[in-house]
Order: structure tokens, then C-alpha cells, then sequence
């Protein structure tokens, strides 16, 4: 496997993109249902890094953009538009997305 596509959290993603209908995929369901590992991972980034991760709107954003990233490759190409409207209206409606921040290429 790449290195690149190697990050912490990546299991859990991946596994919730392939046991979802891609009718009920949403980046809201991924926390929710992985919130635990979410944290933990998350806590681990933090640790383990100096300044990209210095707060929780930064691992917010890592989540959001590798949910969309997996997604797309995962053959959800049909539905990635939709995920990405939706993980958008998400964010949006925590006041933390522009349309620069949701490049996902």
C-alpha cells in the first residue's frame, strides 16, 4: 500500500464506507458511529504533532477531507457529490466551511 494513503483513523473510515448503503452514507453517521476511535485518533494526531493539528477545528476539517477523499475512492463517485454537499451543509452549519476549504483534489 502507498505510504501516503496510510493515516491514522483509515480502518475505521474505510470500514464504515464499505458496510454503509450508499444511500445512508453521511459524515455525520461516520462520527457518530466511530466516535470513540475518532477521539482517540484524534488525540493521537494532536500529540503527535506541532502545529497542523493545534485545534479542534483543524482535525475536524482532516476528518471531513479524508471522509471525502475515501469515499470517492471507494466507488462512491455516483454518490460523492451528494456526500460532499452534505459533509458542506455539515460544516457549514458549524460556521467552519468555505468553498476553499472543501477542495477535495
Amino acid at each position: 500500500m502507498n505510504a501516503s494513503k496510510n493515516y491514522l483513523g483509515r480502518d475505521i473510515l474505510i470500514s464504515y464506507l464499505k458496510e454503509q448503503n450508499t444511500t445512508h452514507l453521511s459524515y455525520h453517521g461516520f462520527l457518530n458511529s466511530q466516535h470513540d476511535a475518532i477521539i482517540n485518533i484524534s488525540l493521537l494526531l494532536v500529540s503527535s504533532s506541532s502545529s497542523s493539528f493545534s485545534n479542534w477545528k483543524n482535525l475536524d476539517d482532516y476528518w471531513a477531507l479524508k471522509f471525502l477523499k475515501e469515499a470517492k475512492n471507494l466507488e462512491h463517485k455516483s454518490t460523492f457529490d451528494d456526500l460532499k454537499e452534505k459533509v458542506c451543509f455539515f460544516l457549514f452549519c458549524k460556521e467552519k466551511v468555505t468553498p476553499m476549504r472543501m477542495r477535495s483534489d
